[in-house]
């Protein structure tokens, strides 16, 4: 079987948008803007809760993972498929609120998770500070007894 690879800067641009478009073509601007702070919860909270969450497990479980690493990781997982949870929805028949924050989740969950994998990966990436104030890389020299969680 041939191995193929396909390349991030093709794949969004092309996948994303017309998922998204069919998502914002069945929901409602008046319902969403009822219901933004459930909406607003779920797909930026929630989204960074978990990318944090999911990070930091895997950083404390896998020995020599970097926490950005770690983060980059929690990124990729962390949006949940709400189209698939909205096609659920409306088949079990919830009520129109709960389905209308789903869509609405959908629609911006996945540039929350897209902004979170960017900034990890730069961190990643990059040399910069940490939460405590060191570079990077004196904070990767201290012995990993003495490592704070936040290097």
């Amino acid at each position: 079987m041939p191995a193929y690879t396909l390349d991030p800067h093709i794949v969004l641009p092309l996948i994303l948008p017309p998922l998204l478009y069919t998502a914002a073509t069945d929901s409602s601007y008046l319902d969403l803007r009822a219901q933004l702070r459930p909406v607003a919860l779920l797909s930026v909270g929630y989204v960074l809760f978990a990318t944090f969450a999911v990070g930091g497990v895997l950083y404390l479980i896998v020995p020599g993972l970097s926490l950005t690493a770690a983060l980059v990781f929690g990124a990729v997982v962390a949006p949940p498929d709400a189209v698939a949870a909205t096609a659920v929805a409306r088949r079990v028949g919830l009520p129109s609120r709960i389905t209308t924050i789903l869509q609405g989740e959908s629609l911006l969950n996945d540039a929350t998770a897209i902004t979170a994998f960017r900034v990890a990966v730069a961190a990643a990436v990059g040399e910069g500070a940490t939460w405590a104030g060191e570079s990077a890389s004196s904070c990767s020299r201290r012995s990993a007894v003495s490592r704070s969680a936040w290097c």
